[in-house]
């Protein structure tokens, strides 16, 4: 029994380094995972994180209870800032207009400065729906024929008051980039 035991153990003692060298390997693992964010930077050149972003700017002259509300703001802003992007799936994007008035959509922001963050959330409608007026209809149920002809084809009169619709309704989607660009602006 005595040569099995001598056996074993230099087994074991190997384990327990292998054990030792993965447990070290696992803390410096670690170590670079929490430093990396201070270090790699984002498209903009700045890094991910900032030391001063950790330290609360809390001002606060009087009672204990506005500390404690500031600290509770900081806190719930660093949350929802280093957070905000894979808890509410949003996209960030930025938004410019060049000199010749044409406005350029991207992911990065204008090289020249002056664009707008946008963010963006994908599981939303951006634009509304609009009510268009609504024309009495004729009721087709009875046996009356349609007004376009099968096979689809028109005569010139129905075409022209074809063309006399889509005018109305590229007044109508004009009318509305109108107001949508509008309310970009604000």
């Amino acid at each position: 029994m005595s040569s099995c035991s001598a056996v074993e153990m230099p087994a074991a003692r190997d384990i327990g380094e292998f054990m030792r060298l993965f447990l070290t390997l696992l803390i410096l693992l670690l170590v670079v995972a929490l430093a990396a964010p201070y270090v790699l930077k984002r498209p903009d050149g700045q890094p991910w994180m900032d030391a001063s972003e950790l330290s609360p700017d809390i001002q606060v002259n009087g009672s204990y209870e506005k500390a404690k509300l500031e600290l509770y703001r900081w806190w719930h802003g660093l949350r929802r800032d280093l957070f905000a992007d894979r808890q509410s799936g949003k996209t960030r994007a930025y938004r410019w207009q060049d000199s010749e008035g044409n406005w350029h959509l991207s992911d990065t922001p204008n090289p020249a400065g002056n664009s707008e963050e946008l963010w963006v959330d994908p599981n939303v409608n951006l634009m509304p729906a609009t009510l268009l007026p609504v024309e009495e209809e004729k009721n087709t149920t009875q046996g009356e024929p349609s007004s376009v002809p099968l096979p689809m084809t028109v005569s010139p009169g129905q075409a022209q008051q074809l063309m006399q619709d889509a005018q109305k309704i590229q007044g109508l989607v004009d009318k509305r980039y109108e107001q949508l660009d509008a309310d970009a602006q604000k």
